[in-house]
This record gives C-alpha cells, sequence and structure tokens, in this order.
C-alpha cells in the first residue's frame, strides 16, 4: 500500500507559492476551466463539445491557455450568439 504524506495547511500554501506547486495550481486551473467551457457549451447548444470546438479548428485535446487568439476571438464569437 502506498504511504500517506499529509501536510499542514501552513505547508499547502508554502508548497504552492514556492516552486513547481504554482504550475500544478496553474495547470489544474486551465484544466477546470476548459471542463466549465465544454460542459456549458454542451448544455448551450445542445451538441457534443468536439463539433463544438472543430468550429473553431480547435482540436479537442487543446487546453485554454494553449489555444491561439484566433482560435479564442472565434469560441468567443460562438458565446455570443
Amino acid at each position: 500500500m502506498a504511504e500517506v504524506t499529509r501536510m499542514t495547511a501552513d505547508e499547502v500554501v508554502s508548497y504552492f507559492l514556492e516552486g513547481e506547486g504554482v504550475d500544478v495550481l496553474r495547470d489544474s486551473l486551465l484544466w477546470v476551466c476548459q471542463q466549465l467551457m465544454e460542459a456549458e457549451v454542451s448544455e448551450s447548444r445542445g451538441c457534443r463539445p468536439a463539433r463544438f470546438l472543430s468550429r473553431c479548428r480547435i482540436a479537442p485535446s487543446k487546453t485554454v491557455g494553449g489555444m491561439t487568439e484566433r482560435q479564442r476571438g472565434e469560441l468567443i464569437e460562438l458565446f455570443r450568439r
């Protein structure tokens, strides 16, 4: 069985404020944003996220942070319609 490592709240905050914790936090937030966008698109359009993203020529595996300005702009325009 794997060993469980426990951290205090202060240790967790220090981890995220120093070193690679910032990268983990940023990547996690980008993933959450992408999931929320996909869920919202599915709900509002009644379609699968992959179809919606393909209209903007965005790969389904693309993260929000990895999109080009053109892709972000086209996606925003679809939200506004």
